[in-house]
């Protein structure tokens, strides 16, 4: 029996093997591989010279004055920091008088760079705006008031950040006028008034307790003890 070609065809039709199909892969592959090396060699080729910029084109990387405007743009924000600065530094004056240390801290945590703080708080300075011996003989005013002794008042000075030589200097200069002594002196009256109907071992060791917490030397507490407390024993 004769088959014709076309019977043959249609009742077997003709299939790629699959080794065909990898060996075609395969090359296909291979090109993309090849074409997308080539592209990156090209484009690195390309800008092989180039600076990177954040936010610069070709054009502006290709310009002349491109550095120079930078440098301006930065003079500027310097300007406008320091402005910021002296305007945030003024704020702080006006809710509180600081010292020196303390503003520096302050503009600090707020974000300022530290020669625009040292600018600022320098210009301060001259205007007298920032005086640590006029800070230091307010803050020893305010310690005298609540009766504090030397050695608590200097605790206090070194709290608020007080430059040292003004601290040793005023405090010295508080001592030698006797205020210090003169603050022992009342807290025994004020403590004397109080318990004045106590035991005297009682009335002793309130006495010597608040001394003690105030910071008041031990000589001054006990010639105040003696003085005031001794007296009304007897």
């Amino acid at each position: 029996m004769v088959i014709s070609v076309s019977s043959f065809l249609r009742n077997h039709p003709v299939t790629l093997t699959s080794e065909y199909d990898e060996s075609n892969d395969v090359t296909l592959n291979t090109r993309k591989r090849t074409s997308r090396k080539s592209s990156r060699l090209s484009a690195k080729t390309n800008t092989n010279n180039m600076p990177y910029v954040k936010g610069a084109n070709k054009c502006d990387l290709n310009d002349k004055n491109f550095a120079s405007d930078k440098l301006c743009a930065s003079d500027k924000t310097c300007e406008g920091d320091e402005d910021d600065c002296r305007e945030a530094a003024l704020r702080l004056l006006d809710y509180a008088p600081r010292s020196v240390i303390d503003m520096r801290q302050r503009l600090k945590e707020k974000g300022y760079c530290e020669v625009v703080v040292d600018s600022v708080i320098n210009r301060l300075i001259e205007l007298h705006l920032l005086d640590d011996n006029q800070y230091a003989q307010m803050v020893i005013r305010s310690c005298v008031a609540r009766l504090l002794g030397a050695r608590a008042t200097r605790m206090e000075l070194h709290r608020k950040n007080v430059n040292p030589d003004a601290i040793s200097k005023c405090v010295e200069l508080a001592q030698n006028s006797g205020v210090f002594t003169e603050a022992a002196w009342e807290l025994g009256r004020k403590t004397a008034q109080r318990t004045k109907n106590l035991e005297p071992l009682v009335r002793r060791r309130r006495f010597f307790a608040a001394a003690a917490r105030k910071g008041h030397d031990l000589s001054v507490i006990n010639e105040v003890y003696a003085a005031l407390f001794m007296s009304d024993n007897e």
